[in-house]
């Protein structure tokens, strides 16, 4: 997996997220979050930074700071209690209400990490050719694609690719699904 151009397309590279609103939030861990230099977004929509940090009561944890969101119903926090970014579904999908938010889920160890994550998962795009799917290629399936993100992962924080379901286990199966090609990626992003 090299980061090789598509002709007339730029790839997707590394944003830093810049948040203009600070809701409740204590200034050191203020601090702490501009100092990880946290991404701006992954794949048009899988991970994105919002405009502002915002302080949540979580019951059970206490206060994790909600910088983000994955997909359309999840959102991405920080717990400064452990260091840990989690995940949790919280928000409805369209018309559907979420009676109650689910169960927080890991994404990474630190911020240190989850932010390495998303630039090492944006370096080794492309991953695959749509029109092109070998599954008999070593390289180039979206199998053995998914297996190098996964070692990739694995180097950066060994728990983030043990967490059952959580965020990057999830992507590895979506990216050895075939769900990452070049061409859908760039459609999906804008670039």
């Amino acid at each position: 997996m090299a980061n090789q151009g598509t002709p007339g397309r730029s790839l997707p590279q590394y944003r830093e997220a810049t948040f203009t609103e600070w809701r409740s939030v204590p200034s050191d861990v203020r601090e702490a979050l501009e100092a990880a230099r946290l991404p701006q977004d992954l794949f048009g929509g899988r991970y994105t930074s919002l405009p502002g940090v915002e302080a949540v009561e979580i019951p059970g944890r206490g206060t994790l700071f909600r910088f983000g969101t994955e997909m359309l119903s999840c959102s991405i926090y920080w717990d400064p209690a452990t260091g840990e970014v989690l995940g949790r579904a919280d928000r409805p999908i369209g018309p559907h209400d979420l009676s109650s938010p689910g169960p927080l889920y890991f994404v990474n160890s630190s911020l240190g990490q989850f932010a390495e994550t998303v630039r090492a998962m944006l370096a080794a795009f492309p991953y695959y050719d749509r029109y092109n799917l070998d599954i008999d290629d070593p390289e180039r399936s979206p199998t053995a694609v998914a297996d190098v993100l996964r070692r990739t992962i694995r180097r950066i924080d060994p728990p983030a690719v043990e967490a059952h379901d959580g965020f990057w286990d999830t992507f590895y199966w979506d990216v050895g699904n075939g769900d990452f090609a070049t061409q859908d990626v760039l459609d999906a992003t804008g670039d």
